[in-house]
């Protein structure tokens, strides 16, 4: 249902507004994570998943986006699933590099067979900067503040993106969710991932 909820968003997202500096108005990411890793103290799980992302322009300089993706480790059969809703700006700082700050709602779910579920949900902050090397190449790095129900911390972004055409991409992008909570506990959630990007 989630999935459902994340795809309808994001097709009204990746339709509305004006272009931005390159002229496209959107992109929709298709993407599989390979290397999915949930660490506690005391040890962690790997797994794998898939996700669905993507942006769309409403003015000039600012957009909505909406993420949803799944993973399940391979020991544990842990399951997690991440709901992101949100929006922000884009400022040109050159012609090759942009400075994006966003704002999001995140919603995560945890599932262990055998042992029930658990949902929190709070809010992500980011600022970062994309880059145009060439105009098939593109790099993109972001760091930011995620305040859920009963934790905080540090994420962050790399990701480096290929155009193909004018209309696909692909990328490989690396994020490290660092979780502190209340009690002192640390939880890291590290996720890879390789898709491709349909742009309008």
């Amino acid at each position: 249902m989630k999935a459902l909820k994340a795809l309808l968003i994001g097709s009204s997202v990746f339709a509305a507004g004006a272009a931005h500096a390159e002229g496209q108005k959107g992109v929709l990411d298709i993407y599989y994570i390979p290397d999915s890793e949930f660490e506690v103290p005391g040890g962690s799980d790997d797994g794998d998943g898939f996700g669905l992302r993507g942006w769309g322009m409403v003015s000039e300089k600012v957009f909505l986006h909406g993420e949803f993706q799944s993973t399940e480790t391979d020991d544990a059969g842990l399951e997690t699933d991440q709901l992101r809703l949100g929006g922000g700006v884009v400022l040109p700082l050159s012609d090759q590099v942009w400075f994006i700050g966003s704002l999001e709602y995140i919603d995560l779910e945890l599932s262990i067979p055998g042992f029930g579920s658990g949902d929190t949900d709070g809010y992500g902050a980011h600022a970062g900067l994309a880059l145009q090397a060439t105009p098939q190449l593109g790099f993109y790095g972001s760091l930011g503040l995620v305040e859920l129900d009963d934790s905080d911390g540090i994420e962050f972004t790399l990701e480096a993106r290929y155009n193909f055409t004018e209309s696909v991409s692909g990328f490989i992008d690396y994020r490290s969710t660092d979780q502190e909570g209340d009690g002192g506990d640390e939880i890291t959630i590290t996720d890879l991932r390789l898709g491709i990007g349909f742009h309008f």
